[in-house]
């Protein structure tokens, strides 16, 4: 591939231009080599992001996509194709970094070039959001020691540091069903392997879940670096669709893989109605060259959900 480089930072967006303003500006304050590139796939929107993009000033080597709205399998897709990095860093537009998550994450490549890596993600609720992007849109930057200060970890995105609180050297079984689509990076030449995103996965969720899966099945590793922060800003969501999409791809998940123990081991956990610990002791057996860790016996609160009106009705579309 011409024009190769070390890491792509792939950027899918949606309809969320005040929100990728703030992206971008973020992205402007942190420590970037030149062996980096970043990809924008804006995926069909209706809000003026492409009339934005098309008249960005960045400072790095930047390459922006116009496609039809495809979801998000599709448009991280878009991103690979249109990709030259050995790496693959998949952020949403609703992520912000630390100043130097870049230059760690090459080194823990490095380190552990076969491997999936995530960092540490936290939640800035929606009511701290609209400073965090006024400042970042003014062009200042936001300390990480300010960012800790007003996030928190939720039942989703809490799960990662829980699992590997004791040892981040653990190779955890679970680890595919932990990891989310704005805080992963993947080695090219596993995404070609894998054939990249199943494109069968509409909307929202869990597409991430499926591609982390069979790169858990054909035996690849992952190391979660509890050092590398980003923040996930909090967004007005439109819970009925988003429930729906949920329940419809989920079923997809079950009957792609015909139930097998691990999916749907994966389900009740995040059901809350399985723990952290039998999670991961069923996908070692299921795995059986894996030895079997003991984490701790952590369950989902489904108060989180409820809070959040996103119980979700798994059963819905699943008609076997």
């Amino acid at each position: 591939m011409e024009n190769r480089c070390y890491l792509s930072v792939v950027i899918i967006t949606y309809n969320k231009l005040t929100y990728l303003k703030a992206v971008l500006s973020n992205l402007t304050h942190l420590s970037v080599t030149n062996d980096i590139e970043f990809v924008i796939v804006n995926d069909g929107s209706t809000d003026n992001s492409k009339e934005f993009l098309e008249n960005l000033e960045f400072p790095y080597k930047v390459k922006i996509i116009n496609t039809p709205n495809g979801g998000s399998a599709i448009a991280r897709n878009t991103g690979i194709k249109n990709s030259c990095g050995e790496f693959v860093l998949f952020l949403d537009n609703d992520i912000i970094l630390e100043h130097n998550y870049l230059d760690k994450l090459i080194l823990y490549t490095k380190k552990n070039p076969d491997c999936v890596h995530a960092g540490n993600i936290g939640l800035i609720s929606i009511k701290n959001v609209p400073k965090i992007i006024n400042k970042l849109c003014s062009g200042n930057p936001l300390p990480k020691t300010d960012l800790l200060k007003i996030s928190y970890l939720d039942a989703i995105y809490g799960t990662l540091p829980i699992a590997f609180k004791s040892d981040s050297n653990k190779d955890i079984s679970c680890w595919w069903g932990l990891v989310t689509g704005g805080n992963m990076c993947f080695p090219r030449k596993m995404l070609d392997i894998l054939d990249g995103f199943d494109e069968s996965f509409k909307s929202w969720g869990p597409e991430d879940i499926d591609l982390t899966f069979r790169a858990f099945k054909m035996g690849y590793k992952f190391k979660f670096h509890n050092d590398l922060a980003l923040f996930h800003l909090d967004h007005e969501r439109n819970l009925l669709k988003v429930k729906q999409a949920m329940a419809k791809n989920v079923s997809l998940l079950l009957k792609k893989y015909k139930k097998s123990k691990e999916i749907i081991a994966y389900v009740n956990f995040f059901n809350g109605m399985m723990s952290l610990n039998d999670f991961n002791k069923i996908c070692s057996q299921e795995k059986n060259n894996l030895q079997t860790v003991n984490l701790e016996e952590h369950y989902i609160n489904l108060d989180y959900y409820i809070k959040k009106g996103q119980m979700i009705n798994w059963k819905k579309y699943d008609n076997d």
